[in-house]
């Protein structure tokens, strides 16, 4: 898969965010955090203003740059996002990711249906996993496993990590 998202990006580079995207979660389940850094920044960085991809990809790329030990890069990440002009609000877990409160208030963010629900445990997870917080990163991943909607990437992305974690 990697591959054809290779292939889709060198045809259509000026189209190519959602390829990189895409690919770059593809990353995100073999944990090559370095080019999951690489494929985000490039999504944020294409956005003129903020949307939907652009906002998990700023997301993802700051837990992958956490994870390689880069906290001011992954702040940086963030807050240059931040700054883009945005026409809707961003949703909770986003702002989740660029408030950064004292406490984590899980109902507030668990908005939506279930792929919505997927997509924020598996965010929230991913998260404690890159601050070196495993129980808290098993908690989320484990409730993706057992609740989650099989269907969609961030799925997989926590059975990678819940495997990472000892957790088959």
């Amino acid at each position: 898969q990697i591959a054809h998202y290779d292939k889709l990006i060198k045809m259509f580079p000026r189209t190519a965010v959602d390829s990189l995207y895409n690919r770059g979660l593809l990353y995100l389940t073999m944990a090559d955090t370095t080019m999951v850094a690489a494929d985000m920044k490039a999504v944020v960085a294409a956005a003129k203003e903020s949307n939907d991809t652009a906002d998990y990809a700023a997301c993802y790329g700051s837990i992958a740059l956490r994870m390689q030990n880069n906290t001011a890069e992954a702040d940086k990440l963030l807050e240059v996002y931040a700054k883009k002009p945005r026409r809707l609000a961003a949703p909770p877990v986003v702002e989740y990711f660029f408030n950064r409160p004292a406490a984590l208030v899980i109902k507030r963010l668990m908005v939506g249906d279930n792929k919505q629900r997927t997509r924020v445990l598996t965010l929230v997870g991913l998260d404690c996993y890159s601050r070196n917080d495993k129980n808290g990163a098993r908690k989320y991943l484990s409730l993706v496993r057992n609740a989650g909607d099989p269907s969609m990437d961030e799925y997989a992305i926590a059975l990678s990590y819940l495997k990472r974690l000892g957790q088959n």
